[in-house]
């Protein structure tokens, strides 16, 4: 009797406890107090943020490091939020899951870099490149089997060393740009690549595990491999110290700009007007105007290798803002700097003569090789963004590398020669 009532009471401590054990609740916090860290810290700044569990979006500002305590006890939930993370130019984000948003991470057009995170449970996209680049790498993209792990449009990322798996497309790309995938294995995705043709994609050492299918455009390229991979095969080569990720962000920065497009602001002597000549490595394009009251007084496009005119034609958007589109689908053929536009733009809120007699050039633009031509007869006083300043017997011109929305400020004064 004394046993089976201690059998008893055993049952009904071990069934209490288990009640209990359920009715523990996570304990959450807001990303209130890991924004404000991010938004007092100087760029180029690392801010470290707790293990825990946080609910809400973050903004990583331009040069911010965002350090997580590691994606197995550091997570941030959107909550359904359209866009958890957004990256600022050259912002990182390692060590964190994210979860529970439509789009869980965007660069908003500028080079940023993702390690060692865990992305899921997204309703659209993972990663988001929309313009810009950036690397990502040594990531869990995981998917509810509907939505795309990466997306990048006029971008050309490197993706290196991921695990990619469950999402109706792994990395899907559109347009121009030449990203890279290097060593990621995509398991059970739907469509584990998609894009326009191998010709317009880098992949070397990626596998490719029950997939449905694995390259949308064709055969898979030499030196990637469909094959069933066993646990332990395939690893994320996690570990890195954030200065080696720094590294490589900034290693990576130099290849893929080249890649982009130039804009060359002609500053001529008189005030108002300049030339804005744009040079693609593709022959479709367009250019609009960043102020919407800007003239364009005149346009031509062609092509310098073949010395051929190309089709352009004037247009405004939805916002009444000026520009070119040159439309030259059946040109295939990419080289940097051959596909060229001349704009003459007549601006005087851009371009003039300031009340102290200084010669003032102000411009927004999200081409990352940034050229301004200095007016004979004057010299620079200040620029921003920093500019490498150049030149010839002839002319001096400053030469801008900076990806994502730039505000060029160039203040000259004019020579006086005795």
């Amino acid at each position: 009797m004394n046993k089976c009532i201690t059998t008893v009471a055993l049952l009904m401590l071990t069934s209490a406890l288990s009640s209990h054990a359920v009715e523990v609740t996570q304990v959450w916090n807001t990303t209130e107090d890991i924004q404000d860290r991010i938004d007092n810290a100087l760029p180029g700044a690392e801010v470290f943020v707790e293990a825990g569990l946080y609910r809400g979006t973050l903004t990583i500002k331009d040069g911010i490091t965002l350090v997580g305590a590691g994606d197995a006890v550091t997570t941030i939930d959107g909550d359904g939020a359209p866009e958890v993370i957004l990256f600022g130019k050259e912002s990182a984000l390692i060590g964190f899951t994210i979860r529970g948003g439509e789009v869980l991470a965007a660069n908003r057009g500028n080079f940023i870099g993702i390690f060692e995170c865990t992305f899921e449970d997204f309703a659209r996209i993972g990663i988001y490149f929309e313009g810009g680049s950036g690397v990502v790498a040594q990531n869990i993209l995981r998917g509810n089997g509907q939505s795309t792990a990466i997306l990048s449009i006029s971008a050309n990322p490197l993706i290196i060393n991921n695990l990619i798996e469950n999402n109706a497309i792994g990395f899907q790309w559109h347009h121009h740009m030449i990203p890279t995938l290097l060593g990621n294995l995509f398991l059970n995705n739907r469509v584990a690549v998609g894009g326009s043709s191998s010709s317009s994609i880098v992949m070397r050492g990626n596998l490719f595990d029950g997939n449905a299918v694995a390259t949308a455009f064709g055969p898979l390229p030499p030196g990637n491999e469909i094959k069933s991979v066993d646990i332990g095969e395939f690893v994320l080569q996690r570990g890195r110290p954030i200065r080696g990720y720094r590294d490589l962000m900034d290693t990576t920065y130099v290849e893929v700009i080249k890649d982009h497009p130039i804009i060359v602001y002609d500053l001529p002597q008189q005030a108002g007007s300049f030339s804005a000549i744009t040079l693609f490595p593709w022959a479709t394009f367009t250019v609009a105007a960043s102020a919407i009251d800007t003239r364009i007084a005149s346009f031509e496009a062609y092509d310098w290798v073949a010395d051929r005119a190309l089709n352009a034609v004037y247009q405004q958007d939805d916002a009444n803002r000026p520009s070119v589109r040159v439309f030259n689908p059946e040109l295939l053929e990419k080289m940097r700097e051959r596909y060229v536009l001349e704009n003459i733009y007549i601006h005087p809120a851009s371009y003039y003569d300031d009340e102290n007699g200084l010669r003032i050039f102000r411009r927004v633009t999200n081409v990352a090789q940034i050229e301004v031509m200095i007016p004979r007869g004057y010299r620079v006083v200040s620029s921003k963004p920093e500019a490498l300043v150049l030149g010839d017997q002839n002319r001096t011109w400053l030469s801008i590398h900076d990806l994502g929305f730039t505000d060029v400020e160039v203040i000259l004064e004019k020579v006086v020669t005795p």
